[in-house]
């Protein structure tokens, strides 16, 4: 029964529940208690069964003394009556679980969405409480850390700099190497920085350029007035063996010949032929990353960074690639924009994979949706537009310019709103440009509620820092 309901087969898992609490009951042994509870669990999405599913909700309440099996089974009972559109009841089960297990990693996500509810109507006592709680109960969950810059972020709102900064400094105390150590850096230092206070400022800004390849580094330069750099050793560069060489032939053979599964061989052959030798790996992914094979050379940098614990100018170059260069050049060219930017969001959209087919359908180099492509096409060129045109560089650069430009004419420019719609879609992004923070377009970015489409503006927003550190002498 377990290994089905991990596998996802809720119907053969319930028989199989059944069957084994019948079979304890009849030899008198207890049933375990975390069993009972995932029975309860898969009955309570069956609306026969749903009666059942809260007796049994019930008494493990009465009778658990496991706060892991307490805390799961208000969590699933309340998603039980959340189905059921019984919002009272769904209220009343998260008190439980807050008062009851306030530091469980259920209680942990209960209150985090109970504080962001509360800031998006505008209650900031209430987010700030329930924020609160997240810091002093479970400390080290990662809802806590992020509750911490969200505290930080509505102190700014209401222009208190002061208790912003206590935030943002306080979690450097707490967590000095916190996987949001740099954006409380950067947010303490740019509140210094506007308090006045130019030496804490600074120093806190300088910090967090100690790690060149991030977002917050690129926006800490940019805030100092420097022009971002990565200051990196140069790193013993490539080497091609023969036994490479060869290789590298049979791939192009295999692949000239539309032998796509023999050619995927030969890449998983040279790659373990390579083993941990740095000169052939970084000569693979520099040769895999020339034939179009830009998703297996930039894992391969990922690698090389793994295996040799930090970045040298040779790795980064192989991670953060620049193909189809001149073609992007001259698309940037006609249409206004900054060829790096073109670069930073085909880093983040297809890593450079000129026939890649997202989940939600997107194709090519800018990820560009074929209603869109088609829509453009028809305003853009080129005529005799189809689907399997995105799949050509030429096309989707041209059609994927022309929708960034449409949105930097819808959104003034604002780079994170831009960045929203061409992630998130214009929809949504017209709907969180009413947020107050929309003025401000860095804490504007810390606001977008979808934590993939904050990550995009952020990681576009780094690629376009990096993109320029390094190309830009080439350029």
């Amino acid at each position: 029964a377990d290994v089905l309901d991990r596998a996802g087969d809720g119907s053969r898992a319930l028989r199989g529940y059944d069957r084994a609490m019948t079979l304890a009951s009849e030899a008198g042994v207890a049933f375990p208690e975390r069993s009972r509870l995932e029975r309860a669990r898969i009955m309570s999405t069956l609306r026969a069964r749903q009666d059942e599913a809260l007796a049994e909700f019930r008494e493990i309440r009465e009778s658990t003394e496991d706060d892991r099996i307490g805390a799961r089974n208000l969590q699933v009972w309340a998603t039980m009556r959340a189905r059921q559109d019984m919002s009272a009841q769904v209220g009343t089960l998260r008190r439980w679980l807050l008062d009851d297990y306030p530091s469980s990693n259920e209680a942990a996500e209960v209150a985090w969405i109970l504080g962001a509810n509360a800031e998006g109507r505008g209650d900031l006592d209430g987010a700030l409480a329930r924020y609160a709680f997240l810091a002093e109960n479970v400390r080290t969950h990662a809802r806590a850390g992020q509750a911490r810059m969200r505290s930080g972020q509505i102190h700014l709102r209401r222009g208190d700099q002061a208790a912003a900064a206590d935030v943002y400094e306080q979690y450097l105390v707490d967590f000095p190497d916190g996987r949001r150590w740099q954006e409380a850096a950067y947010w303490a230092g740019r509140t210094r920085l506007e308090m006045g206070d130019t030496v804490a400022g600074e120093a806190h800004l300088r910090h967090v350029l100690t790690q060149p390849i991030e977002y917050y580094a690129v926006m800490s330069a940019e805030l100092l007035g420097e022009s971002f750099d990565v200051n990196l050793s140069e790193g013993e560069h490539s080497t091609e063996p023969g036994w490479l060489t060869e290789g590298l032939g049979r791939l192009d053979l295999l692949t000239e010949a539309g032998l796509e599964r023999g050619a995927e061989t030969e890449v998983r052959r040279l790659r373990d032929r390579a083993g941990a030798e740095r000169g052939p790996r970084l000569r693979l992914a520099e040769a895999l990353i020339e034939r179009g094979r830009t998703i297996e050379g930039i894992n391969l940098g990922w690698a090389l960074l793994r295996d040799e614990g930090g970045w040298d100018r040779q790795i980064i170059h192989v991670t953060y690639p620049f193909p189809y260069r001149e073609l992007v050049r001259r698309e940037a060219a006609e249409w206004g924009i900054d060829p790096f930017m073109m670069a930073a969001i085909i880093r983040q959209e297809s890593a450079f994979k000129a026939d890649i087919v997202s989940h939600a359908g997107a194709i090519g180099l800018m990820q560009v949706m074929p209603p869109t492509g088609a829509q453009l096409a028809r305003t853009h060129g080129p005529n005799g537009f189809s689907r399997e045109s995105l799949t050509r560089p030429e096309v989707n650069l041209h059609l994927g310019a022309a929708f960034f430009v449409d949105m930097s004419r819808r959104y003034d420019n604002q780079l994170p709103l831009v960045l929203s719609a061409y992630n998130a879609g214009p929809t949504r992004a017209t709907r969180w440009r009413r947020y107050p923070e929309a003025a401000d377009p860095l804490r504007f970015t810390e606001r977008i509620p979808f934590t993939e489409t904050r990550g995009y503006v952020k990681s576009v927003r780094r690629n376009l820092g990096l993109y320029k550190a390094l190309y830009d002498d080439e350029e």
